[in-house]
Formats: C-alpha cells, structure tokens, sequence
C-alpha cells in the first residue's frame, strides 16, 4: 500500500508500517482492513479504538483503482464494524489538500476541528489539517 502514498509524496514523506507495527496495532485492539482487486490488496483502512470511539486512519488507495467508490466502501464498512463494537463516535483526521474530505461529509461526518499545521517526522511543508467527527446510530 506503500504505492497509495507516491501522488502525494509533494506533502507527505512516505508513509511505510513494518509487521512488526502492524503487529503491535492489532495486539492493541486495532483492525484493519483491505480492499482486494483480482487478488491484489488495493485500499485500506484502520480503526483504533479508545474509549467509547473509534479513530479512522490509515484510509488510503492505489492510485490506478481510485475513483471507483473503494474508499467509501471501506469507510462504511468500517462504521458499521467500529458500531458493531460498541463506538458511540467515529472519527478521522486528514489534510484538507488531499481533498477527500468530501467523502467522510458525505457519510454524515461534521467538520469538528479545523488547523494549520507542521509536522516534520512525515510531512513537507505545512498542511491544513481537519477533524471530522460522527455520531453513531448506536449512540443516539
């Protein structure tokens, strides 16, 4: 999945998780999942769990399958999974610049935190970066 990551190497530093991180984010309770195309993981997705929430990350696509609805797909599995499990709240954080904020406000998503921001240990330069944030049907 490493290669979702080459059209935006003008902001971010590539992003690379060995095993061994993989790993350690499942023993903590975190799950991932994938999208496959003939036999070839194509999209990703993690949820980390804390408390009552869940947090989003990790949401990405190669670039020659984007376009095609996966990464909806993978954001409403991941609610209904993160909902299955008890989170009252869903949430992620990503760059404005990557412009798929567009895709967590159409999954009923509100923009929660709004900020410009620098860091060094895996991005370029400074980027905007927005919190989305929804309330689960299980906690209403």
């Amino acid at each position: 999945m490493a290669e979702s990551f080459v059209s935006n190497e003008w902001l971010f530093k590539p992003l690379v998780c060995s095993a061994k991180w993989v790993r350690e984010r499942i023993a903590a309770g975190d799950i991932f999942f994938g999208a496959q195309r003939e036999y070839r993981l194509v999209g990703a997705i993690e949820i980390a769990f804390s408390g009552s929430g869940a947090d989003f990350t990790r949401l990405c696509v190669v670039p020659e399958a984007r376009r095609r609805g996966i990464a909806t797909r993978l954001i409403a599995y991941a609610e209904e999974e993160a909902i299955s499990r008890g989170a009252a709240t869903v949430t992620s954080t990503t760059a404005d610049e990557l412009g798929i904020g567009s895709m967590f406000v159409n999954a009923g998503f509100s923009v929660t935190e709004r900020e410009m921001v620098y860091a060094a240990e895996y991005a370029k330069r400074p980027f905007c970066r927005i919190r989305y944030s929804k309330r689960t049907v299980k906690s209403l």
